[in-house]
C-alpha cells in the first residue's frame, strides 16, 4: 500500500507562524509568543516548536536571541525558490505544488559517459525523463532529466499534472518511501539545451545538482540530474558540530 505524504508538525506550525508575518499581524520588531506559549497552544512538543522557529530562522524571518525570544526581522532579498537540505522530507518537500512538465520520454542503454557521470551500471536498461518544473506564466524553476529503471519506468501520461517529488511519486507508487538521498550540487554556466528551457541567456550561472535516491533495499531506485537557474533559486542548511567535537 503506498504511503501517505504526512506534513511533519513542524512544518504546519511554521507555516501558520508564516502566515501571521506576512499578513502583518507580527510586523518587523515584534517578538513571537515564547517556546512554552506556543507549544501549549498548539499542542506540540518543545522540539517541534524550536523546528518550526529553526525554519523560519533559516528564512531570514526572524532573530532568535537567548533571554530575548524570537523577533520578526525584515527578511532580505532572496530568490524565488529557496530549499532547506537538512532532511530526507526537506528535500523531497522543495518542489511540491510546481506542477511537472515532462518534455520527452526516452529507452536508452547506459553509455560510458553516463555510467561516468551518474554511476548507472553500464549497458543496463533506463528510460530517461527530460522535465521541467514550473508554473503558469511562469520560467522554469528547473531543468532535470531523471533516469529510471526500464522495469520501473511509468508512462509520461502518468506524470501529468505530478505536483509532488517525482521521487515520492516513484516510491508511493511502488508502495514503500524514499529512505535516503545522496546528494552534489556545483556551480555551473548553462549549455544551450539547459539556457533554452529555463529561458536564460547561455553562460548564465546556475547550479546542478546530482541525485540518489534509495528505498527499502538500499538501491538507488531513481537518479536525477537537475539544472537550477542562479536567479531562481538559493539553497540553505544549517551545519552543526559533531559529537563530541570541541
Amino acid at each position: 500500500m503506498a504511503s501517505r505524504n504526512v506534513v511533519p508538525q513542524y512544518r504546519l506550525l511554521a507555516d501558520h507562524l508564516l502566515q501571521r508575518i506576512t499578513s502583518g499581524e507580527l510586523p518587523p520588531g515584534s517578538l513571537l509568543p515564547t517556546e512554552q506559549s506556543l507549544g501549549e497552544q498548539f499542542r506540540v512538543s518543545r522540539i517541534t516548536v524550536r523546528g518550526a522557529l529553526r525554519e523560519l530562522e533559516l528564512q531570514g524571518l526572524i532573530d532568535r536571541r537567548p533571554g530575548i525570544g524570537s523577533r520578526v526581522q525584515v527578511p532580505p532579498r532572496q530568490a524565488p525558490f529557496a530549499a532547506l537540505g537538512d532532511t530526507v522530507d526537506d528535500v523531497l518537500e522543495f518542489t511540491k505544488d510546481i506542477p511537472l512538465k515532462v518534455l520527452s520520454r526516452t529507452q536508452l542503454l547506459v553509455t560510458p559517459a553516463l555510467a561516468n557521470d551518474l554511476g548507472l551500471g553500464l549497458g543496463e536498461s533506463y528510460v530517461r525523463f527530460e522535465a521541467v518544473r514550473k508554473k503558469a506564466r511562469a520560467p522554469a524553476t528547473v531543468y532535470s532529466h531523471h533516469y529510471v529503471p526500464s522495469l520501473s519506468a511509468p508512462t509520461s501520461a502518468q506524470l501529468a499534472n505530478v505536483k509532488i517529488s517525482f521521487a515520492q511519486w516513484l516510491a508511493q507508487e511502488h508502495g514503500h518511501e524514499v529512505q535516503g538521498i545522496d546528494q552534489e550540487i556545483r556551480a555551473i554556466a548553462l549549455g544551450a539545451e539547459e539556457a533554452e528551457h529555463l529561458g536564460c541567456e547561455v553562460g548564465a550561472p546556475a547550479l546542478r545538482s546530482r541525485r540518489w535516491y534509495y528505498g527499502r533495499d538500499e538501491q538507488p531506485f531513481l537518479v536525477s540530474a537537475s539544472v537550477f537557474p542562479g536567479d531562481r533559486y538559493a539553497y540553505r542548511s544549517r551545519l552543526r558540530r559533531g559529537v563530541g567535537v570541541r
